[in-house]
């Protein structure tokens, strides 16, 4: 065989084994649409496809794979896509609007040949009257330093911490820490309020049995922190005035690797063909 089929051959395999794991993520997406119309149906929700429809209410204000968009060029050589917005449901819990988001992105793991879809789900609350917070049920104190922490009694200050805007009136809700304290096991890793938007990420699945009990513990929390939710026009009055916002695409070193690889590939084949019909 000629040393040209041979890197043919060899180039062909190379791409093959970089469009074989998109041709299976397209396969995952239709079942995780799927999970959500499931899901939709037993909230009597709605579903929505695609940016962007299905981008999250707080997508201006925090980035989807913040740590990985915005990490330095050797992160991002991994990165194979843009942040895509495949789906989002939306549906009224205890009187407060919801609304599941979900983003992924396709990466490969470092130093193999792996590829897989990264996901993030992120869970929004209503939650008008709610002051600025950042709470996570772990003791850190250098959680988080852009606002001022609240001081807690005993028990709750060895459970939780809790940063917000508005830390006296924070400290006074004593009945909405009892709710998070009690419902610790259903609670997100962290979770913020701003901009009247509860939210919190996680890559698990959305399914009724890991949100639900989540969205109502935080509901719980909210109708004991500011009372209950207020009317609809007035959130969505308030969703208007959120930021959007796009975000640089990671992928760019990859895919232009990726280009490299066909080319390659093309001007291998024109020219082995070439010189098998010159020969």
């Amino acid at each position: 065989m000629p040393l040209s089929w041979f890197a043919v051959i060899l180039l062909t395999l190379y791409i093959l084994s970089l469009l074989w794991p998109r041709w299976s993520s397209q396969r995952r997406l239709s079942k995780r649409s799927e999970d959500f119309r499931r899901y939709a149906a037993m909230t009597r929700g709605y579903v929505f496809h695609g940016s962007p429809q299905a981008r999250p209410w707080t997508n201006g204000l925090r980035p989807p794979f913040g740590r990985l968009v915005f990490r330095n060029f050797l992160e991002r050589v991994n990165v194979h896509s843009d942040i895509r917005y495949e789906h989002a449901l939306e549906f009224i819990r205890h009187g407060r609007r919801v609304r599941i988001s979900e983003a992924s992105i396709f990466v490969r793991r470092l130093n193999t040949s792996y590829f897989w879809d990264k996901i993030e789900h992120r869970v929004e609350i209503q939650a008008l009257r709610a002051p600025t917070m950042w709470v996570t049920p772990l003791k850190r104190s250098d959680w988080y330093d852009a606002l001022p922490p609240v001081p807690l009694p005993e028990p709750y200050a060895s459970q939780m911490s809790i940063h917000s805007d508005a830390p006296d009136f924070v400290a006074r809700a004593l009945p909405a820490f009892e709710v998070l304290a009690r419902r610790k096991k259903h609670l997100p890793y962290s979770f913020q309020v701003e901009r009247g938007v509860l939210h919190y990420a996680t890559s698990g699945p959305a399914t009724e049995e890991t949100v639900t009990l989540t969205v109502d513990a935080l509901v719980a929390f909210l109708d004991r922190l500011c009372g209950p939710a207020v009317g609809q026009h007035q959130f969505a009055a308030a969703l208007a005035t959120l930021p959007q916002r796009e975000y640089p695409d990671p992928s760019g070193f990859a895919r232009g690797m990726e280009f490299t690889s066909y080319a390659l590939w093309l001007f291998s084949l024109i020219f082995s063909v070439v010189g098998t019909i010159a020969g």
